[in-house]
């Protein structure tokens, strides 16, 4: 059987228009045949923000509604420049303040997280600070420290990160005593008197103040030495009183104790809040310690006396030593 092909060409042409851009002018410039439809505009909700939106490759308005019109012309893109830390350290506290982030084209600043590290590079532990422009890092332990600074949009993404800043907290110790001079006054077998930087007292009363502050890792300890009582050879022996304000009067008795006002500890045998009295004469006795770094805490030192009837007579006196030391 024989085949017969017939080829049938057909010819057409679509005709149409070509579509030019419209310039654009204002005083200061022209541009030329603009086709790109960006979608210029803000609108918001509650649920979101609109910054732009696509429209016809055409010149004039690209597409309205109510409550916003598109207009052609170029693409604008948001832009953010990071504020930039300046760190400052003071004894065991790290201050970090900064320029705002400045933002353009769409973006609003919420606010800030702060990252700290311990090795450059991270990881960081990052906080947020809210939108604020400083903040500060109280008993800083000895060493290098490592900061970042994240802005946050008005959605809490990060839109920008500061370069990395670095400090060095150094090793600080602090140490007060507030008076170096206290007095019992004429001691009494009918009743215990109480030392102050004056002449003595009758009522319980704090002679003087210890204050102690230290960054070190595991805080610090306070010692003190001295002997007891004396004149002359004669002596009023130390004495471990517990749980009474007045101890034994009538019976010579020479202690102290101390009350605390911050986080540092008394052992017990030394608690004011107690009415514990203690003294060892002639070694090392601890009487405060904290366990980690801290700002200043204080203790109130009270001293007690109390005299037999026939104790000899004359100017009983000691000097005590106290001393600190850090636990790095």
């Amino acid at each position: 059987m024989n085949k017969i092909i017939i080829g049938l060409m057909v010819l057409f042409s679509i005709g149409g228009s070509i579509v030019y851009g419209k310039d654009l002018t204002s005083t200061h410039f022209i541009v030329r045949d603009p086709n790109i439809g960006t979608g210029g505009g803000y609108q918001s909700s509650g649920s979101f923000k609109l910054y732009s939106a696509g429209n016809t490759n055409s010149s004039g308005n690209a597409g309205s509604s109510t409550n916003f019109v598109g207009r052609d012309g170029f693409l604008q893109y948001p832009e953010v420049t990071s504020g930039q830390l300046t760190p400052t350290v003071t004894g065991s506290t790290i201050v970090l303040d900064w320029s705002a982030t400045t933002v353009a084209d769409g973006y609003a600043i919420s606010g800030y997280n702060l990252g700290i590290a311990t090795v450059s590079g991270g990881p960081y532990t990052f906080i947020s600070v809210g939108n604020v422009v400083t903040y500060s890092y109280s008993n800083q332990i000895p060493g290098d420290y490592f900061f970042v600074l994240q802005t946050l949009d008005a959605f809490g993404n990060i839109i920008a990160t500061s370069n990395e800043v670095t400090v060095t907290v150094q090793e600080t110790l602090s140490f007060f005593v507030s008076a170096n001079a206290i007095s019992f006054g004429p001691l009494s077998a009918s009743g215990p008197r109480y030392a102050t930087t004056t002449a003595g007292t009758n009522t319980v009363t704090p002679a003087h103040t210890i204050a102690a502050a230290s960054n070190a890792s595991t805080g610090y300890t306070i010692i003190y030495s001295g002997s007891t009582l004396d004149s002359n050879g004669h002596t009023i022996p130390p004495a471990t009183i517990s749980g009474s304000a007045t101890g034994s009067p009538g019976t010579n008795q020479f202690a102290l104790s101390l009350l605390s006002e911050g986080i540092a500890s008394v052992p017990t045998s030394y608690d004011q809040s107690a009415q514990n009295w203690n003294f060892a004469a002639n070694t090392l006795a601890a009487i405060a310690n904290t366990s980690g770094p801290t700002a200043t805490a204080t203790l109130d030192a009270y001293y007690i006396a109390n005299a037999a009837t026939l104790a000899p007579a004359g100017a009983y006196s000691t000097t005590l030593n106290y001393a600190i030391t850090a636990n790095y």
